[in-house]
């Protein structure tokens, strides 16, 4: 359910950081009644406007708060080696503002209206949200419209917020956790963009172009790849009337959700690669990777959502009893999947002894081809469904969790995906776990293993 993203915050009052086809019905792409639908997500409305423009609404009028949600479908997937970075580039540029606004100006407004924004990059999508006392929230849709459509990247503009991502990049490049998982995408990808860092290389930040920047918003800010999420209390009627009136003569691009990419074929052999650089503590980082589901393949995808929470979520989980009671190690391992519209990656990761490296390897893999001989239980079972639909629950309590979990969603697949998700968990079998380990927990893998150089101090 995790995905990888790179963003930019600001903390408004606190501190400035680094209709046409539904007619107001409420949805369901297949006509179904919205009897099983979470409490959470009841009253979800979509709408398609005629240029293709997708508008999800979700009133909740006990709130004083409104949650502006502005889905890009596009990331780092949608990169070559060349543009690599440009969409955590774009959605740097969004905050610079418009002729209609200064950046300053921008930022001041929703200062001024009591506003707390975010953004974030990862290799599917690009996310804009800001989240507004509900008697602000049309000017503060207004605002968002005006820089989604009409950000117009001035070089002025480029080159500062150039010198903000390479000072980014440096402090990325500084972190060992971040170069973990970088190295491990590479590792696990030859072929599919999902192998480049989502904020780029410092050659490509260095040579992007204005007219990069037009034209990648030109071919991918386009109506038919957004989706604008609204939950919370506001006028229904006035915001869509205005986001229809914003949108109508706003061109068409490339509908990122029909893109064809090269695809990786399976994982011929296991990669393994331990390095030793310079860094505070004394543990080794340790990340080892499966080759995953794509988002297509829901069966597995929910199977794996179960799975990784039996594994390794918290700490009684199958991995850290393995460690824990059975060899007395002082080691904790988590395990997490990052849904991706395309076949991602099931990820082991854990600071480790640097002596115990061959045995953390080793447990895991022991651990896994015993699921895959059919070890766990149903008991086992419906103890990761519970604690993993309590954590999907805890997730949507929020406004904007609600926003995006169903923005997520409807990038990669389409909202129902959101909508039955508690009720697809529930009937999810032991034997449906057992194959999913079977497909992917293979004996091909990538682990890479980062030690500190100097051994620790003996006392």
């Amino acid at each position: 359910m995790k995905r990888s993203v790179c963003s930019f915050s600001a903390k408004i009052l606190l501190a400035v950081f680094i209709s046409l086809l539904s007619a107001g019905l409420a949805f369901s792409a297949d006509k179904k009644p919205q009897k099983n639908v979470p409490s959470f997500f009841k009253g979800v409305r979509k709408e398609v406007l005629e240029n293709g423009l997708t508008i999800i609404t979700l009133n909740r009028e006990d709130s004083p708060l409104v949650s502006i949600n502005i889905f890009v479908n596009t990331g780092s997937v949608n990169e070559d080696d060349r543009i690599t970075g440009i969409s955590h580039f774009c959605e740097h540029l969004f905050y610079r503002g418009t002729e209609k606004r200064t950046g300053i100006a921008m930022k001041k407004e929703i200062e001024q209206l009591g506003g707390v924004f975010n953004a974030e990059t990862s290799r599917d999508f690009t996310r804009f949200f800001v989240n507004i006392p509900s008697e602000y929230g049309l000017e503060a849709l207004e605002i968002y419209c005006d820089a989604i459509k009409n950000a117009n990247y001035p070089n002025e503009s480029i080159d500062q917020e150039r010198k903000v991502i390479l000072e980014e990049f440096s402090l990325t490049s500084q972190s060992p956790s971040a170069a973990l998982y970088d190295k491990v995408y590479s590792m696990a990808f030859s072929e599919h963009p999902y192998r480049r860092s989502i904020i780029g290389t410092v050659e490509s930040l260095k040579n992007l172009k204005r007219e990069d920047f037009l034209n990648y918003k030109k071919t991918y800010y386009s109506p038919e790849n957004m989706v604008i999420l609204l939950i919370g209390k506001f006028d229904r009627p006035k915001y869509i009337s205005f986001i229809r009136e914003h949108f109508k003569d706003m061109p068409g691009g490339v509908s990122s959700r029909t893109s064809i990419r090269a695809q990786d074929p399976p994982l011929k052999e296991k990669k393994e690669l331990i390095e030793s650089k310079p860094y505070g503590g004394s543990k080794a980082l340790f990340l080892m990777g499966y080759r995953g589901p794509a988002v297509v393949d829901e069966e597995d995808v929910l199977a794996m959502d179960i799975l990784v929470f039996l594994l390794g979520q918290g700490k009684n989980s199958i991995l850290n009893h393995e460690f824990r009671d059975k060899r007395k190690m002082s080691v904790e391992i988590s395990a997490d999947y990052y849904t991706t519209k395309d076949p991602g990656l099931v990820l082991f990761s854990g600071e480790v002894p640097p002596g115990d490296i061959e045995k953390v390897k080793e447990s895991i893999v022991t651990v896994l081809f015993d699921i895959k001989k059919g070890s766990l239980t149903d008991e086992d079972v419906e103890r990761a469904k519970i604690l993993l639909l309590k954590s999907f629950v805890y997730t949507n309590e929020t406004l904007d969790g609600k926003a995006d979990s169903l923005g997520f969603y409807e990038i990669l697949k389409g909202l129902n995906f959101a909508l039955d998700y508690e009720t697809r968990i529930k009937s999810v079998k032991r034997e449906d776990l057992v194959r999913t380990a079977n497909k992917y927990f293979t004996d091909k893998y990538v682990l890479y293993v980062l030690k500190p150089d100097k051994p620790p101090r003996q006392n």
